[in-house]
């Protein structure tokens, strides 16, 4: 499994946070392409609450991180949303 780090901002104090999409799978999606080109698969992204280090309001991480071709990041979607 490849690592997908990011950083994303808190929607109260816009503050970066590191994170590694990988902790925060909640399930997967995957399809095949036509002709034999592989499966496409989407990780559903989705964290307990969490604390922002610098506001302490709750946060949760949420949103979808493409793989396609297989091992590479097709595209990364994903954010903080307030709890």
């Amino acid at each position: 499994m490849i690592d997908v780090l990011r950083e994303v901002s808190c929607p109260y104090c816009e503050n970066n946070i590191k994170v590694n999409c990988n902790e925060h799978i909640a399930g997967t999606t995957s399809t095949e392409k036509s002709e034999g080109m592989g499966i496409d698969t989407q990780w559903i992204i989705e964290s307990e609450p969490m604390i922002c280090p610098r506001c302490n309001k709750e946060i949760i991480l949420e949103g979808t991180v493409g793989i396609y071709p297989e091992d590479t990041i097709e595209f990364v979607d994903v954010k903080f949303k307030k709890f």
